[in-house]
């Protein structure tokens, strides 16, 4: 009796308090509250557009025109209407407005960015800043500043066409300067100054195509100059110091050096620039001046123009079919290069075996050597020089040295 008693009142509370709960339910959802807003929007415009006048006064005249003061109501709010919705939902995608500083900011496949001139700021994908600077249609140009994902100074300087041109300065990652001066389309291009990723510098001169050419000065790791003279496609110019003066050359390079004294010769080794030289010993005096008939470079490539070749089969793509090719007994020059060389690799036949004596501290006396070491030789002509290869066999798979040498008329 009790239970059916309590059960009548739960029933008759739960009537009463239901609808209140299924109505705040209806309140607070977002798909009703959507549907009414919208519903109110519709029922706002549909009466906003009827715009059927009844009377004069409902007109505004403007000279011989009538225009109705409904219609001007309702041109205004769906312009604001338009105009607000542009602000919060289209405007995102395309670009805003920066900070207190005035300077807009844009993502970089904002389409709006496409119609700037001056200076913006520019997000990248990620939404980091990517680049702040002037731009001109769009494109960076100008002086700006472009940045990585870390928020690091990646280049700042002049842009035409969202290209680096003109005067500059390019970052290793960290911030390291790896090279300032001229650029044209994102190359080195003029005069700059390049430097390691140490920071310290490496080369102050001319560049094309972001290649060391023309003049320019080469400096060492602890930053002292080592040779003034001229480069040709990223190295120094070797073929022009065939024929020069030993005077002119010592001008030229003021790195670290060793002379090795032999019988009949003398062999000078460049150690900052691998490459050495070779003089008769029929001068009175060391220090007169004798003319550099050959030059022997210490290196495992040559470029010739774009072309780094590193194997005979790819200098004879450039240089054509050898002019000679064969066994060779290695002569006083290449015995002391081979020697150098086997100080920190493994060359040819291994270290030669010579007599040494030391006078001072970079001069040294050869008193005898092996002359029955062994390398494979090929040769090229171009441009009236000899370019001779040392290899290890006649595969020519590569090469550890190169040495050339002017082509005596008549030869």
């Amino acid at each position: 009796m009790n239970q059916g008693i309590i059960s009548v009142i739960i029933n008759a509370i739960k009537s009463r308090i239901m609808p209140i709960v299924t109505r705040i339910r209806l309140l607070t959802s977002l798909s009703y509250l959507r549907t009414q807003v919208f519903s109110k929007i519709r029922d706002f415009f549909v009466r906003l557009l009827n715009v059927k006048p009844r009377d004069k006064k409902d007109y505004y005249t403007i000279a011989n025109w009538m225009v109705s003061k409904k219609l001007a109501f309702a041109v205004v709010v769906i312009i604001g209407t338009i105009s607000l919705i542009y602000i919060l939902y289209v405007r995102a995608p395309f670009g805003s407005f920066g900070g207190g500083d005035g300077i807009k900011t844009y993502n970089y496949t904002s389409l709006l960015l496409r119609l700037q001139n001056g200076m913006v700021r520019i997000k990248g994908n990620g939404g980091y800043l990517a680049y702040e600077g002037n731009v001109a249609g769009g494109y960076t140009a100008g002086n700006g500043t472009l940045y990585n994902r870390e928020g690091s100074m990646v280049y700042i300087g002049n842009f035409e066409r969202s290209k680096y041109e003109g005067k500059g300065t390019l970052y290793y990652p960290g911030e390291i300067v790896k090279y300032t001066g001229d650029f044209h389309e994102n190359l080195f291009q003029g005069e700059g100054r390049l430097y390691r990723e140490s920071g310290s510098l490496e080369y102050n001169g001319e560049f094309v195509a972001s290649r060391k050419e023309g003049h320019g000065i080469l400096y060492d790791t602890a930053g002292n100059k080592v040779f003034d003279g001229m480069f040709a496609a990223d190295e120094i110019a070797y073929s022009q110091i065939v024929g020069q003066a030993t005077s002119d050359l010592a001008e030229a390079y003021s790195g670290d050096r060793a002379v090795y004294l032999g019988n009949k010769y003398i062999a000078v080794y460049l150690s900052d620039i691998n490459a050495l030289y070779n003089i008769p010993v029929d001068n009175e005096e060391l220090g007169d001046s004798s003319t550099i008939n050959e030059i022997y470079v210490m290196n495992d490539h040559v470029n010739f123009g774009s072309s780094v070749c590193t194997s005979v089969s790819e200098i004879s793509q450039v240089l054509g079919k050898p002019v000679y090719q064969g066994d060779s007994y290695a002569t006083y020059p290449e015995i002391v290069a081979i020697y150098e060389m086997s100080k920190y690799k493994s060359v040819y036949a291994g270290t030669p075996e010579v007599e040494i004596s030391r006078n001072l501290t970079d001069m040294l006396t050869i008193s005898s050597y092996d002359r029955g070491y062994q390398v494979y030789l090929y040769s090229f002509e171009k441009d009236g020089l000899l370019y001779s290869f040392l290899t290890r066999d006649d595969a020519g798979s590569g090469f550890d040295m190169y040495f050339i040498t002017a082509v005596k008329e008549g030869e």
